[in-house]
């Protein structure tokens, strides 16, 4: 959860290797973007924020008993 609500798409180091599998000298690195949800698919679901973590429900809604009193006139509730 470290991108806030939406999140970001992460991307791991990933060490280049030659044709032999040897790894390449100096050591060079390529960010490759990460599977969270491991369905092998590259999507929104797997960005790391709030709004996809583990599936879980989501609303947006403002709800009359939750606002702050004082100020519900200032809301729109069409």
């Amino acid at each position: 959860m470290w991108e806030g609500f939406v999140g970001v798409n992460l991307k791991a180091p990933f060490i280049v290797r030659d044709a032999n599998g040897v790894p390449v000298v100096p050591a060079k690195t390529e960010d490759l973007p990460v599977d969270l949800n491991h369905d092998g698919f590259l999507t929104d679901a797997d960005k790391n924020g709030w709004l996809y973590h583990l599936g879980l429900p989501v609303d947006t809604r403002l709800l009359p008993p939750l606002i702050y009193k004082p100020r519900a006139e200032t809301y729109n509730w069409d």
